[in-house]
């Protein structure tokens, strides 16, 4: 972890970003660790919200709807920032369009180009987007 920081923080702001930086935030799995998995410490590890998934990190960043709305609040304060910043680069800019493949309707967040321009084009399917450049257009 680099110690480039825009901006102070305090001690407890900088703990937390090392825990997460580090993948060692509270969960109810993590915290079981060296116990043994009987029955009744397993029975404890269920995430709350959704009783069929065990509470991992993993689980409560990426697939609880107990998080779904930080998590998309966040993605879409993201979306809107880099809009907002290619647009000031002088970039033409679509947010969400519905693009018609050979594979179904595809909507990545943004498109982004300059008119008159070329460029690549990204691949961006929602599901494990490689973000690699399929050559140009």
């Amino acid at each position: 972890m680099g110690h480039e920081w825009n901006h102070p923080v305090s001690g407890k702001s900088f703990v937390n970003a090392v825990h997460v930086r580090a993948g060692c935030l509270y969960s109810k799995v993590r915290a079981s660790r060296g116990r043994t998995a009987d029955g009744a410490v397993a029975a404890g590890l269920q995430c709350e919200v959704c009783p069929v998934h065990r509470e991992t990190l993993a689980h409560v960043i990426q697939q609880c709807p107990g998080s779904a709305l930080a998590r998309n609040e966040r993605h879409n304060a993201v979306a809107k920032l880099l809009v907002q910043k290619l647009i000031a680069s002088g970039y033409t800019v679509e947010a969400e369009p519905a693009i018609k493949t050979d594979h179904g309707v595809r909507r990545p967040d943004v498109v982004a180009y300059k008119p008159g321009k070329r460029g690549y084009r990204r691949r961006d399917d929602r599901r494990g987007s490689t973000g690699r450049a399929l050559g140009r257009s």
